[in-house]
């Protein structure tokens, strides 16, 4: 029984350590100055920012990403605004974004995410429009049960990948809220596999 414990103890180590998180900076959007994202296509004040509102709850903390659902006006007009933070991988790793999304209102947003290689010229690893759903009131969600998780898989390239949430429709009815984000390394299968066979066959040998 102690063997079996052990065994235990040693797998969910190795499967604990093969999906570890990536770190992101300010992933739950804490900082009122989005500090460790970068801003593409325009200022603050006229693309996205971290912010609160005393009629919204945040799904992580108080703070949020809010996108303002226009092109910002200091931007290329046929680009919408967008933030991105670039964090380290290993190469041929899979890994899954995950985040929460929710709308300030009773439509429903569009949120354009997408991964890159960095290294290799921007490279696109995977892309996907999503549709978050709409708050119960006009006024944003008023819990966190109302947020809703999303999760995107890609394969890193290199050593360094990039994250980037883009505002999906111009339109200020319909500005995407995104919270809470996180990048956990996938683990493989035949990995996990081999470690269970190999601790099985160990306690074979200790019981001769």
């Amino acid at each position: 029984m102690k063997s079996l414990t052990l065994l235990g103890s040693a797998l969910w180590l190795a499967v604990s350590s093969a999906t570890a998180s990536v770190t992101l900076v300010n992933a739950g959007f804490e900082t009122s100055n989005l500090s460790g994202w970068t801003k593409d296509n325009g200022t603050l004040g006229g693309s996205s920012g971290s912010t609160t509102n005393a009629n919204i709850t945040a799904f992580e903390g108080s703070r949020y990403l809010q996108f303002f659902g226009n092109v910002d006006p200091a931007g290329p007009s046929d680009i919408l605004p967008a933030v991105y933070q670039d964090f380290t991988t290993v190469l041929g790793q899979e890994y899954q974004l995950s985040f929460y999304g929710q709308s300030p209102n009773t439509n429903k947003p569009f949120l354009d995410v997408e991964l890159f290689d960095v290294s290799s010229g921007t490279v696109s690893l995977a892309a996907q429009t999503f549709n978050l759903p709409a708050a119960s009131v006009s006024t944003g969600p008023t819990s966190t049960s109302e947020w809703e998780l999303f999760t995107l898989n890609f394969t890193a390239t290199s050593t360094s990948s990039r994250l980037l949430f883009r505002d999906g429709v111009s339109s200020i009815g319909r500005a995407p809220l995104v919270d809470s984000v996180s990048i956990t390394a996938v683990p493989e299968p035949s990995r996990v596999a081999l470690l269970f066979l190999g601790g099985v066959a160990f306690l074979r040998r200790r019981r001769r």
